[in-house]
């Protein structure tokens, strides 16, 4: 994610259009909070008028107890108006955070796995966390603090000047000086806080990297270097933050001294004003107080407009992710798919990740419906590309992917979907129980169902024999199970789908050799009447399957039975061979059957 000037009009514009819908409550906090600015004009001239009674012989004690019994209503009532605008404006602010958190969910559900290619998971989370926390002032206070302190700005110069317009004429010279400061200030406040955040999301992203990838720092016993990595990153972000202080640090004394001179000004020449017969005591302390509104809305803005560079700097990311188009859409009059039969057809397919970088290129190949297809070659053939292609997680660069003779980019991805499963090598489980998992994608299937498909897979007494059987607690990621357990999990999900095309990326790669013998049995019945794609780097599975299809360098190479293409004695009869000898290299016995063609490759 980019980052550029902390105060975008665009930035702001866009955030603005946010609050639309509830336009009209923050219009009522905004006049609730002019009026409260109108009623705290009234108490200093309340002050003014009692002194000018009580300087004013013969005293009336009856028209300065007036006075302050009406000083006394005008504060009750300024109060209880003040907190009926915090309870209004809080429920209105939580409500826009509430629902752009939604937004953010609701649109990274929708985006395509490129921009999660491309994008640091702890960058992401700090959109949901830090970011969205850093809006709450704006969404809550943003519009009234503006109206509120410009009412207060216009209220007390026209209170000054109709109390006495030399006093106004005197100070009024003050007021470019204050908005040049809160420009200068502002400008370079600006440059810092952009440079806060960025490192500070970097320090937030490597937290979660090294969170994340705790068993490899353990493994290759980096806690020190990683720590080094860190002290680094968090000084940056400890020298940002300092920078920003050192400019609040700059302004706020400058302000104060305008502040001061504002002051010096009113008494000296006020005070030379009330002695000359000019003007009354009341009249001073009046304008006195009346001064001290005036500059309140200066260094309300000098406070708004911090927190505003930090509430624009999070509304950037936020907004950024909002604005991120998916790459995987359905077109206009994009059609549910049928039932399919399970017919798969490639022509011409080209992908990349990266510019220029080809990962497949022209595959073609035409599968009939309920065969096993197995993917093999070397690491980088592009073989779980090509099931990302089939998913439709990405689309092709060039070419196109048929089932059953229907484009797959002209059909909605909710039906293409429903007919699909995917197990992936990398096995991932939602932190709760092992029914909840095995529910994930159809809440409301039997108990019975359940156990049918564990039993099937071999897994069922294996469940059974954890303490708390299908209720157990997976952990966060699954870590409270094995990786067997999970994978065998992730089997039965993607089993319990029903689907006519099923997708196993190095799927069995985390069995231990018993398991996995349990799992081909069942997946031979399982998957009799489905299409299957199996990457592989297991020469069993691949004797077993169908079809093998050979890939190198982003191509299919060869394709065919197992038994064709040995006899072919091609790229594939080479990769069969290469990895036999690697086998009696390191002296390994077959595990399940003595026949040298169902040894593995090591």
């Amino acid at each position: 994610m980019s980052y550029h000037r902390a105060l975008s009009r665009r930035t702001l514009l866009k955030l603005l259009r946010r609050l639309g819908p509830l336009k009209w409550r923050y219009v009522g906090i905004c006049a609730i909070g002019i009026a409260l600015a109108g009623i705290d004009m009234i108490p200093p001239r309340l002050v003014g008028n009692a002194i000018n009674e009580m300087s004013s012989p013969p005293f009336d004690l009856l028209g300065v107890a007036k006075i302050l019994g009406l000083w006394a209503l005008v504060a009750f009532s300024g109060q209880a108006l003040h907190g009926f605008q915090i309870a209004f404006a809080s429920r209105t602010g939580e409500r826009v955070l509430a629902k752009l958190r939604e937004d953010l969910f609701a649109h990274l559900q929708k985006l395509s796995l490129r921009f999660f290619d491309r994008n640091h998971l702890g960058r992401l989370l700090a959109a949901f966390g830090s970011d969205l926390d850093s809006l709450r002032g704006l969404a809550i206070w943003g519009p009234n603090t503006v109206t509120s302190n410009l009412a207060f700005l216009i209220f007390s110069a026209a209170m000054i000047f109709t109390t006495d317009a030399h006093m106004f004429f005197a100070v009024v010279w003050l007021a470019p000086l204050m908005t040049l400061l809160n420009f200068a200030y502002g400008k370079r406040l600006s440059r810092s806080w952009q440079n806060l955040r960025r490192d500070a999301a970097n320090v937030s992203a490597n937290q979660a990297e090294n969170i994340t990838g705790a068993r490899v720092v353990a493994a290759f016993n980096r806690q020190e270097e990683n720590l080094v990595h860190f002290n680094e990153l968090q000084d940056l972000n400890v020298h940002n933050h300092m920078e920003v202080s050192k400019q609040n640090g700059l302004f706020q004394p400058a302000l104060q001294w305008v502040r001061f001179l504002g002051q010096a000004i009113v008494l000296l020449y006020g005070g030379y004003r009330v002695v000359t017969g000019q003007m009354q005591t009341g009249d001073l302390v009046a304008v006195t107080l009346y001064w001290e509104w005036f500059m309140m809305p200066a260094t309300n803005f000098g406070a708004f407009f911090n927190e505003l560079i930090v509430s624009s700097s999070g509304a950037e990311r936020v907004l950024s992710v909002l604005d991120e188009k998916p790459e995987v859409v359905d077109v206009p009059g994009a059609l549910d798919l049928p039932p399919l039969e399970g017919r798969v057809r490639a022509e011409n397919v080209s992908f990349s990740y990266l510019p220029g970088q080809p990962v497949l290129k022209n595959v073609s190949f035409e599968i009939p419906a309920g065969t096993n297809v197995a993917l093999v070659g070397a690491t980088g053939s592009g073989k779980s590309t090509l099931l990302s292609l089939l998913a439709r997680f990405y689309l092709p660069a060039e070419g196109r992917l048929f089932l059953d003779e229907k484009d797959t980019r002209l059909a909605t991805s909710e039906s293409l979907h429903q007919q699909m499963a995917l197990v992936l090598q990398a096995n991932f489980l939602f932190n709760g129980t092992i029914n909840e998992n095995l529910r994930y994608d159809r809440p409301l299937i039997s108990e019975d169902e359940i156990h049918l498909a564990m039993r099937a897979l071999g897994a069922h007494d294996r469940i059974l024999s954890l303490k708390d059987g299908y209720e157990t607690q997976v952990g966060e990621g699954g870590a409270g199970l094995s990786l067997g357990e999970r994978q065998l999990i992730c089997f039965a999900r993607a089993l319990l789908r029903n689907p006519r095309i099923l997708l196993l990326d190095e799927a069995t790669s985390a069995l231990d050799p018993k398991m996995d013998y349990q799992v081909r049995q069942a997946l031979r019945k399982l998957t009799k009447h489905r299409t299957t794609f199996i990457v592989t780097h297991r020469l069993r599975t691949a004797i077993e399957a169908d079809l093998v299809l050979m890939m190198e360098q982003g191509r299919i190479v060869e394709q065919g039975p197992h038994d064709e293409l040995i006899r072919r004695g091609g790229a594939y009869a080479r990769l069969y061979n290469d990895s036999l000898q690697a086998t009696k290299d390191v002296d390994t016995e077959p595990l399940f059957d003595a026949a040298p063609e169902l040894l593995e490759a090591t």
